[in-house]
């Protein structure tokens, strides 16, 4: 069974829009989460353990099997636009107001100081610094 992209796609704007919407309208200044990320995470294993090691030689895999195109579209990813997001999910975007851009601007904002601080919580090496031998790549 493939998995509806579109809708899942849907499900997980709407859930941002509704939390989003509470962020917004409790502060317009785009607060901190009450509960950090990291909380709800559990820590990643050790450099060392079976587990990363398993990880790392799947990433390997991966790496090894993408093709040009899946390359291409990785690159392309770097460069996070709510257009491009919407877009991946097949919804066409021509021009956002500004109400809109500051809406998705906040949520933006509040994913990157979560993430953050749930990387700097935890700091795991990335899985490119572990093996010398086997490099992972762009």
């Amino acid at each position: 069974m493939r998995p509806n992209r579109r809708g899942t796609g849907l499900a997980s704007l709407a859930f941002l829009c509704l939390f989003g919407l509470q962020a917004v309208a409790a502060d317009p200044s785009c607060p901190d989460a009450a509960v950090p990320l990291s909380a709800l995470l559990m820590p990643p294993p050790k450099s060392d353990s079976a587990q990363t090691k398993a990880e790392l030689q799947e990433l390997l895999r991966l790496q090894d099997a993408r093709t040009p195109d899946q390359v291409k579209h990785v690159r392309e990813d770097d460069h996070r636009t709510v257009e491009r997001f919407l877009g991946g999910i097949g919804i066409k975007v021509e021009n956002l107001s500004a109400s809109a851009r500051r809406f998705f601007d906040c949520i933006d904002s509040s994913v990157r100081h979560s993430v953050h601080e749930a990387k700097n919580t935890f700091d795991r090496t990335r899985p490119y610094r572990l093996s010398h031998n086997n490099p992972c790549r762009l």
